[in-house]
């Protein structure tokens, strides 16, 4: 009987501890290149999701380096950033997630915009990589109430 993952691979773990990093410096690179243009919080927030994920499973532990608890706090702040500053503009006057609002409280229309996007994008990112974090805490837990079939 053959197991793949049963001893820890030190080549494996060496990668993933000089990887992590780097490909957390990435996520947020194309997080803040995606303030220029659209779509950088979720693909930014897949990728620190995904780094969280290949951390998880290389090393095996029972803490997670994001716990369940936190997971669910900052999704909640993500989700209160990107409607709050929704429900501001509305309050302000604007329609939702209007940026040129933000002109009536004395910023320029460059730096409103750019306050806007930044508020925005920071709000995404942290939706999606909490929301993908907790699909997979929900995975776990499915999979580690199945019993594992060793009739090979």
């Amino acid at each position: 009987m053959i197991f793949l993952f049963t001893m820890r691979d030190k080549v494996m773990e060496v990668s993933i501890k000089l990887l992590f990093h780097i490909s957390v410096f990435y996520a947020l690179f194309i997080h803040f290149h995606g303030e220029e243009s659209a779509g950088g919080g979720f693909q930014a927030g897949a990728i620190l999701a995904s780094v969280f994920f290949v951390y998880q499973f290389v090393f095996d532990e029972e803490e997670y380096l994001v716990t369940k608890k936190l997971s669910f706090r900052l999704l909640f702040a993500g989700i209160i950033a990107y409607f709050g500053f929704g429900l501001i503009t509305m309050l302000a006057g604007g329609n939702f997630l209007e940026f040129e609002i933000l002109q009536k409280f004395g910023f320029s229309a460059s730096s409103s915009h750019k306050i806007g996007i930044f508020i925005i994008e920071f709000g995404v990112i942290l939706v999606v990589t909490m929301g993908l974090l907790q699909i997979g805490y929900s995975f776990k837990k499915v999979f580690d109430t199945a019993q594992p079939n060793t009739d090979l």
